[in-house]
């Protein structure tokens, strides 16, 4: 009897021992996965037009006037242009003395030469919210304007950085979503979990349009053209595979 215990005994710890071994040797499952690419930009949603106004006399109450109302025409153009009173704003206005002769008209119409002079001049900041206006815009000031005002300046800028940052990652990651979903899709898988998200530098790109600083705005067309600044967002991400 005690032989027979014995055995079974034997039998039962070399069954344990054997289902074990059998667990520990077992090859560990491989997570199957893949790892894709995405991108996505934000187009920028603002240009800025800068006009200078320069109105020059030997009398300084006159230089400011004549400003004051060059100055009016060019705003009254950007309002018929389609620009809101909001987006036009005067940065910046100086009064400078000089010493260079000036030639104008005494009492009795005679020119005379002037050595004392006032200049004034006064920048004009016009904000297009819609950066595929910004010829439109510009071509409708110097019709309306003429010779009023000289551009000194274009340039093109992301209204709302974080934001358009915010947009461009979600882009990105749903670029990277539906290239997982396609490749997995057409090996016969299913996208299940995200393992790893890496993100790559963020882009800022910025076209600047030639500075025009000496041009004036008399005739019809200058040469600015439309451009456009952007925020790009690149990811690679690695996905866990499904059947």
């Amino acid at each position: 009897m005690k032989k027979s215990i014995l055995i079974l005994c034997g039998i039962a710890a070399l069954a344990v021992t054997g289902l074990t071994s059998c667990t520990i040797n077992k090859p560990q499952e491989v997570t199957r996965k893949i790892t894709v690419n995405g991108s996505g930009t934000v187009n920028v949603d603002q240009a800025v037009l800068s006009f200078t106004v320069r109105t020059r006399d030997i009398d300084s109450a006159v230089a400011n006037k004549t400003n004051s109302e060059l100055s009016a025409v060019v705003v009254d153009a950007a309002k018929a242009a389609g620009v809101e009173a909001k987006d036009i704003a005067s940065v910046s206005k100086s009064e400078t003395e000089k010493g260079t002769k000036v030639w104008i008209k005494d009492e009795s119409g005679e020119w005379v030469g002037k050595e004392d002079y006032t200049v004034v001049s006064n920048k004009i900041n016009i904000t297009i919210n819609d950066v595929t206006r910004t010829k439109s815009v510009k071509d409708v000031i110097v019709q309306k304007a003429g010779n009023s005002a000289v551009l000194s300046n274009v340039s093109y800028i992301t209204g709302d950085t974080a934001s358009s940052l915010r947009q461009a990652r979600t882009n990105a990651v749903q670029t990277a979503q539906d290239a997982a979903n396609l490749l997995a899709g057409a090996s016969g898988c299913k996208v299940n979990k995200v393992l790893e998200i890496n993100e790559e530098k963020t882009k800022f790109a910025k076209i600047n349009a030639k500075s025009l600083v000496s041009e004036t705005l008399a005739g019809a067309v200058s040469p600015v053209s439309d451009g456009v600044s952007s925020v790009t967002a690149d990811v690679t991400i690695t996905y866990q595979l499904m059947d």
